[in-house]
């Protein structure tokens, strides 16, 4: 009797050899591919923000683009040009201890300065559109918050902010200590809650708490 080998029985794949069976695996492999590919295209489809581009910060949110404060347009692309800026606090974080002159600021008693900030347009004068209270024998950093917040219009013009000394309760001219002539529209690059005035030469560090108004 003839020995029939089994070895093809172990390719058997629904009674049929797997040579015969190729057309089928063939089929059953497009079938997954095309229901793999359409669930794909599914999930894309349902996703509202599939394809939408956000700029300068912008979020997707339903398909629409979120834009963050001071820009608009469909994709964020359009900066708005602020009208105005409000000031909502003023922190100077150094001052110089002494005057020009190497002496201390009061000329009384030569202790610590009495300072003050005054806020105007154009250079500095001490004609203010705003002065803060005076904080007394003072040592940095010092908080300003009377009359605030404070709103500067003609924002691409020149506004000067000075730190004064008061010796006018003492019967002396007030001192300017320092200050700087800035530009607020300048500092409008993402439109930071903050703007720092600093200078190393002056020993000088002011920081004012911003909004933007549009």
């Amino acid at each position: 009797m003839r020995e029939v080998s089994n070895a093809v029985a172990y390719n058997y794949i629904m009674n049929f050899p797997i040579h015969q069976n190729l057309p089928r695996i063939g089929v059953i492999v497009m079938i997954l591919v095309v229901f793999a590919c359409s669930d794909k295209d599914n999930t894309l489809t349902t996703d509202a923000c599939y394809g939408t581009s956000c700029l300068n910060g912008g979020t997707c949110l339903n398909g629409s683009c979120n834009c963050p404060q001071g820009y608009a347009g469909f994709h964020c692309e359009t900066k708005l040009t602020p009208v105005s800026l409000t000031i909502t606090g003023i922190e100077v974080s150094l001052f110089p201890l002494t005057d020009f002159s190497d002496n201390m600021w009061d000329a009384s008693d030569r202790s610590n300065p009495d300072p003050y900030i005054l806020l105007n347009p154009g250079p500095a004068t001490v004609f203010s559109y705003y002065k803060s209270e005076v904080v007394n024998n003072a040592i940095a950093p010092l908080s300003y918050s009377n009359d605030l917040p404070y709103t500067l219009s003609n924002i691409d013009q020149g506004w000067s902010i000075s730190v004064v000394d008061d010796d006018q309760s003492e019967g002396y001219q007030d001192q300017i200590m320092g200050g700087f002539y800035f530009t607020p529209i300048s500092y409008d690059t993402d439109f930071p809650q903050t703007i720092e005035l600093i200078s190393s030469v002056q020993s000088l560090s002011i920081t004012l708490a911003v909004i933007w108004n549009f």
